[in-house]
């Protein structure tokens, strides 16, 4: 085979691939920003609805004081709420 057109042909899969890799690298940023839009709207919703502050911080505060509590429960969740601003502390 021709040294050239292994050259040639590796540049252009090299290019191609960059190419996917960028436009995989974009989706997921716009996916992050998605989620943390949605959070952030989450967020808020539970701030305006008293009951649900008032859940939230429960959950909150029983996460941070009772570690066996918070072992039973699925660590997503568990860092889902505590990373919820309801408390007004940034």
């Amino acid at each position: 085979m021709d040294m050239d057109k292994l050259a040639l042909d590796s540049s252009e899969v090299f290019q191609e691939y960059l190419a996917i890799q960028n436009k995989n690298d974009l989706k997921n940023q716009v996916n992050k920003d998605e989620v943390l839009i949605s959070f952030a709207e989450f967020e808020e919703s539970v701030k305006k609805d008293s009951k649900k502050l008032k859940v939230f911080r429960a959950l909150q505060d029983k996460f941070a004081n009772d570690l066996e509590y918070r072992e039973k429960v699925n660590p997503s969740f568990v860092d889902g709420v505590m990373m919820l601003n309801l408390y007004g502390r940034d």
